[in-house]
């Protein structure tokens, strides 16, 4: 793939414009239109130049002419003229003079489409999760070959012979490699250092811009009055994820994308794709992060300041006498643990708007709740 890839990028290496050839049929047309104004025919010189004839008619099938000395007149076969014209044929005898002289003069209409413009083109080959892989093994003497000096058009141009082709090989210089890579992985730290070489690095953080508008106004679900800012709830999120873990484990704009993409919808699917968003991505994606330590994760989604009846993730204290009984044994560990609950799936909180706004709100719950008491 890569090289057919490569291939294909030299075609397209540097701006050119090819001279194509005129077709008979486009040459033929120019013939007819001269003969088409012409009152007393078209004269034609013969090859030696020493004398002429004159074509007086010509038909799809036949061309009709008189020497410049006789009175009979004389044909030739278009069919087998255009044969000639693209050397499909070769005539010998007495008409062949005829034959080149003609193709001779159709020439000169050559300059009716005969040239095409071929423009530089860039070609991009994408590696995903490029840091998952064996680079040495990977990329072998690629490695040095994709080097902007060494590339076909760069200054210290280097080709490799293929080992089973024996063929040339080179890497053009309008041929890319981008490589995606999470920064969240560990693997990034063995990253060969060839590789980190021979790429410009640039960080990709979570795009806010796509959540909102033109007009720069942030994208909305709107449900029952509320309306739950997109934006922003990512911001917050993330923000006490930085402060509980670090900035390179943040969540990126394209968790949401689905619910931006539900808000041209219809009804309360914005709403639903939020809610799976949360329930299928974000919460397994947290307890990821923090190794189940759910305390951390009430931190993140902002339960620790949420009224009980909004948390998603319910804390209470382990009741240790029904457990184990009145004892001693259980020693002081009994004022230190927690028990956690997350919420069901079916629980009517996913799909209420204040569960979301909550969290980078925590006073539309406080107001809400006042409103309704």
């Amino acid at each position: 793939m890569f090289k057919s890839l490569c291939i294909d990028a030299k075609e397209y290496q540097h701006a050119k414009t090819k001279t194509v050839a005129s077709s008979f049929e486009d040459k033929w047309q120019g013939f007819s239109e001269e003969l088409a104004e012409a009152d007393d025919g078209i004269k034609i010189d013969t090859l030696s130049k020493k004398t002429y004839f004159t074509v007086t008619d010509i038909t799809n099938n036949t061309i009709r002419f008189d020497k410049s000395k006789g009175a009979s007149v004389h044909s030739l076969s278009v069919k087998t003229l255009r044969a000639v014209h693209n050397g499909e044929k070769e005539i010998k005898g007495g008409l062949q003079p005829y034959y080149g002289a003609v193709i001779e003069y159709l020439n000169k209409f050559k300059t009716h489409n005969d040239a095409s413009k071929k423009e530089r083109k860039n070609f991009v080959l994408i590696i995903d999760e490029i840091n998952r892989g064996n680079i040495s093994k990977i990329f072998g003497e690629l490695i040095t070959l994709i080097e902007p000096s060494k590339r076909l058009g760069g200054e210290e141009v280097i080709e490799v012979s293929l080992p089973y082709t024996g063929d040339r090989f080179s890497v053009p210089d309008n041929l890319y490699i981008i490589g995606t890579m999470n920064t969240a992985d560990r693997s990034l730290a063995l990253m060969d250092t060839a590789l980190r070489r021979r790429f410009d690095f640039v960080e990709m953080m979570p795009d806010y811009k796509v959540l909102q508008n033109e007009a720069g106004s942030s994208f909305k679900v709107e449900s029952a009055g509320f309306e739950i800012d997109l934006a922003l709830l990512l911001q917050t999120l993330n923000k006490r994820i930085s402060a509980l873990y670090d900035r390179e484990h943040q969540l990126g704009h394209a968790f949401l994308m689905p619910v931006v993409k539900a808000i041209f919808g219809e009804g309360e699917k914005a709403l639903h794709e939020l809610k799976n968003c949360f329930q299928n991505k974000i919460i397994p994606l947290l307890a990821e992060y923090f190794f189940e330590d759910w305390q951390k994760i009430r931190l993140v989604l902002g339960d620790n300041q949420k009224p009980e009846a909004y948390q998603l993730i319910k804390q209470s204290d382990v009741d240790f006498d029904a457990l184990f009984g009145d004892t001693e044994d259980v020693g002081d560990i009994v004022d230190d643990i927690q028990d956690y609950k997350l919420i069901e799936a079916d629980s009517e909180l996913w799909t209420d708007p204040l569960t979301y706004i909550g969290i980078y709100s925590v006073g539309s719950l406080t107001f809400s709740n006042q409103d309704e008491g």
